[in-house]
């Protein structure tokens, strides 16, 4: 008798669920909320996206072939506008949506700065935006907190006529804290997804062999990753650990600080983190390749 097939999207769930039920419990534990998540770092994005103002993104790079001034794109996910605003001096307009306030704000504002008019901004999150179908879909780090993985590929896929583009980490972001988290909590880490569970969840979900380009990360980029001071970096560290300030278990994070951050173009960052992301892309077009189903 046949084996069932490996099922990558319950397997998906599992992770997202077991993740969050692990952050959930910690947080309560040390009296925390989740609330206000994204909004809360939505300035660290935005600075971030600024650092790299006139470095070549990987991902535009993979969609501008595909891209002409009639074309329109959807991006869902699209936080403080890293992408949105670069894409809509090149496409006729572009769909941003964005569930965090803070986010929205900041790529209005910036919208607004730089005199973009093809933005149409959707306060929603991907799996409830009511949309029109666009030409190219992009969704960059975007799925490490859905569920339901299924649903959230096959709306994209819908509204997606021409190409899909979606990036996810190759390695944990916060692996590098993986030792500090086991002796602050005395159990280990539950791992996020990551690019081979989408590989697999594209495939099984969508019918479709997803073409993938593995780019690096400059270690210390991100926002979460990249600090002005030492405190600042105590602070988020003991964000990421779901620990309470002046919580005692804060000495090992200094002790973990002191030992391993670097100083690195005038801010403080700790070496070892998620330092590769892949780029999975395919095409809606008729008779694509990419389709095995």
């Amino acid at each position: 008798m046949q084996e069932n097939p490996f099922d990558w999207a319950d397997h998906w769930r599992k992770l997202v669920n077991g993740r969050e039920a692990q952050a959930q419990r910690l947080r309560e534990r040390a009296g925390l909320t989740a609330a206000n998540f994204w909004d809360q770092r939505a300035e660290g994005f935005r600075r971030a996206t600024q650092s790299r103002a006139g470095e070549q993104d990987p991902l535009l790079a993979l969609v501008s072939p595909h891209l002409t001034s009639e074309t329109t794109v959807l991006d869902a996910g699209a936080g403080v506008g890293r992408h949105t605003l670069p894409l809509a001096g090149m496409v006729r307009s572009v769909t941003a949506v964005e569930p965090s306030e803070g986010m929205r704000s900041f790529l209005a504002a910036d919208a607004a700065e730089q005199a973009v008019r093809n933005v149409t901004i959707v306060p929603a999150a991907w799996e409830d935006a009511q949309v029109e179908p666009c030409d190219i879909a992009i969704c960059s780090h975007v799925v490490y907190f859905v569920a339901d993985i299924r649903l959230f590929l096959e709306k994209l896929q819908k509204n997606a006529k021409k190409h899909c583009f979606m990036v996810i980490r190759t390695t944990q972001r916060d692996g590098h804290l993986a030792g500090l988290w086991q002796r602050v909590h005395g159990e280990a880490m539950v791992p996020e997804t990551g690019a081979i569970d989408l590989f697999n969840a594209v495939h099984q979900c969508l019918g479709v062999i997803p073409n993938v380009e593995v780019t690096p990360f400059r270690v210390g980029r991100g926002p979460m990753a990249s600090y002005a001071s030492f405190d600042e970096a105590l602070a988020g560290v003991r964000d990421q650990l779901y620990l309470a300030p002046g919580d005692p278990r804060e000495a090992m994070i200094r002790e973990h600080l002191g030992a391993n951050l670097v100083e690195q173009e005038g801010r403080y960052v700790l070496p070892g983190r998620s330092t590769g992301a892949a780029i999975l892309w395919w095409s809606n077009e008729p008779g694509s390749w990419n389709r095995v189903g």
